[in-house]
């Protein structure tokens, strides 16, 4: 029988095979919004498939830091736009381009139609942005071998900051998410229905749960517990986020996810 809501052919039949009946879930998951995918990952770990979820989640990992590093050459490109504009000398790269045939000669072409140079340049960027990071690493060899080594500095240096930066949005997202709602938090969060939830869901100790509860005023309590919250890793995020969710607050839920989003964006569009 069909799932509610879900074609007969793309649920899962009786009659199909086990591979049949994971490649069909699969796709079907691959239709939804992630937070089915999160419902999946929950329903592998119940059911003592953990090693499924931790797999999962080693590729969302790896997926987060290659987001970074396929889409860095582009927010380099975007940081250095104005900039290109201004120095870059079109003709002296055009030779060394067409030698490394990363640009069709159409492309070329159409550059070089182009009135201005700063309508050249501005074309070649867009050009670029659309290309791929092995295309970059490409027009920094034309811009060396045609001697405007200034602009490569200048391109490496805004690389640089932006691997600094990747590092601080991988490894700190939950945390810049909980900083930049925490004002929002202490004025919104209902503190003794959420900590109900946490206590069932022990995932703090009883130790810190006590120091937190100590506080004098609701908004310290909040504070100490986002405080603690940022020293932990994502998981214990997300066991907060349930707790929430669970307590009945799902407008400060839905505030964190926004944040997320925002933050996730940020990454992809600089």
């Amino acid at each position: 029988m069909a799932k509610r809501g879900v074609a007969e052919g793309n649920w899962p039949g009786e009659q199909d095979t086990t591979s049949e009946k994971t490649r069909k879930l699969i796709d079907w998951l691959m239709t939804k919004s992630k937070s089915l995918y999160t419902k999946f990952k929950e329903f592998l770990e119940e059911s003592g498939q953990s090693s499924i979820t931790e797999k999962l989640e080693r590729e969302e990992r790896k997926q987060n830091e290659e987001i970074f590093t396929v889409t860095s050459y582009q927010r380099v490109l975007k940081n250095c736009y104005s900039w290109l504009v201004k120095i870059l000398v079109f003709g002296d790269l055009e030779d060394f381009m067409i030698k490394k045939d990363f640009i069709d000669i159409v492309k070329i072409r159409d550059i070089k139609e182009q009135v201005t140079t700063s309508e050249k340049t501005k074309m070649l960027i867009d050009c670029l942005l659309k290309m791929g990071q092995s295309a970059y690493e490409k027009f920094k060899e034309c811009l060396e071998e045609s001697g405007q080594l200034l602009i490569i500095e200048i391109l490496e240096a805004e690389e640089k900051q932006q691997n600094d930066e990747k590092f601080i949005l991988s490894i700190t997202s939950h945390q810049r998410i909980l900083q930049i709602c925490l004002p929002w938090l202490v004025e919104n969060l209902d503190f003794d229905r959420l900590m109900d939830f946490i206590m069932k869901k022990d995932f703090i100790d009883k130790v810190k749960i006590r120091d937190i509860k100590e506080q004098v005023t609701t908004s310290d309590k909040i504070r100490k517990l986002i405080d603690w919250l940022m020293t932990k890793p994502k998981s214990f995020y997300k066991n907060f986020k349930e707790c929430v969710k669970e307590s009945g607050q799902s407008s400060i839920t839905e505030k964190l996810e926004g944040e997320e989003r925002k933050q996730n964006e940020e990454i992809f569009t600089g």
